[in-house]
């Protein structure tokens, strides 16, 4: 990917809980049809939930109500799709976003070029629920992101 493409991606990403209507008491409503198992993440139980159908959804929902959910969201690069809805046509998933969503805030965790497999998926979430990983952006529910930048 060139830094265009990446930017172009990343602020993709950080549109999708507007223009996906994502908050938590939508991510907690959605349950995907197939279970994939269960993890701990700290103190807290969650189950892994999937569907092959619709956009390929993978959500983990806690036990306890009120926990942050995690979830992956498929990502289409936004100026890809303004050109392909001009033209009629949809634009293509270009990823996979791990996010967790919680009553105050949309954090991106990690970007996928494809569906990770169900281990890796876990092992990631954990991670993101714990506190543990970087953080891509963050939609706070006061309106503003934050995009952070990997120092190198």
């Amino acid at each position: 990917m060139t830094v265009q493409a990446d930017a172009n991606i990343v602020v993709s990403m950080s549109l999708l809980p507007k223009l996906m209507h994502i908050d938590y008491s939508s991510a907690a409503g959605k349950k995907p049809s197939c279970d994939l198992g269960q993890f701990t993440a700290g103190a807290a139980s969650y189950e892994l939930y999937g569907d092959d159908k619709a956009g390929r959804q993978r959500t983990a929902k806690p036990a306890r109500k009120g926990d942050p959910i995690a979830q992956i969201i498929p990502v289409t690069d936004i100026m890809k799709a303004i050109s392909a809805s001009k033209e009629g046509k949809s634009a293509t998933v270009e990823g996979y976003l791990l996010a967790t969503v919680t009553k105050t805030d949309f954090t991106g965790w990690r970007y996928y070029t494809g569906m990770p497999d169900t281990a890796t998926l876990k092992r990631d979430m954990v991670q993101a629920l714990g506190g543990s990983a970087a953080p891509i952006f963050r939609n706070g529910a006061d309106g503003k992101t934050q995009i952070f930048v990997p120092k190198r």
